[in-house]
């Protein structure tokens, strides 16, 4: 490989890694739904929006899929994957939408 080449790669590298990096910083919390049951994997959750969150996953009868609460233009912002029943979703989003960035932490 020429110099060029493995500049070019560890560039690339460095910024997936800076993304990565800043990417965590917003990211209040990543939650994946197994067997009905809430679960956070990564960040942490107020004791008050876990309980509403749980309480949604818990009557919606979810089987899998996940969700990620990250900071985006200052508000907490539910990102989902893996649910496909729209209300649901919508409920999750409420849920979320309810509390500001500051009571999140």
């Amino acid at each position: 490989m020429t110099e060029a080449l493995l500049m070019l790669i560890g560039a690339t590298a460095l910024l997936a890694g800076l993304y990565v990096v800043a990417d965590r910083g917003r990211t209040f919390a990543v939650c994946r739904i197994e067997r009905g049951r809430m679960r956070v994997v990564r960040g942490k959750l107020p004791a008050r929006v876990r309980a509403e969150l749980e309480e949604v996953v818990a009557r919606s009868g979810l089987s899998g899929g996940g969700f990620s609460i990250k900071r985006e233009d200052r508000r907490p912002t539910l990102f989902v994957h893996g649910i496909a029943d729209e209300n649901v979703v919508q409920r999750l989003r409420n849920v979320v939408g309810r509390f500001r960035s500051a009571e999140m932490r």
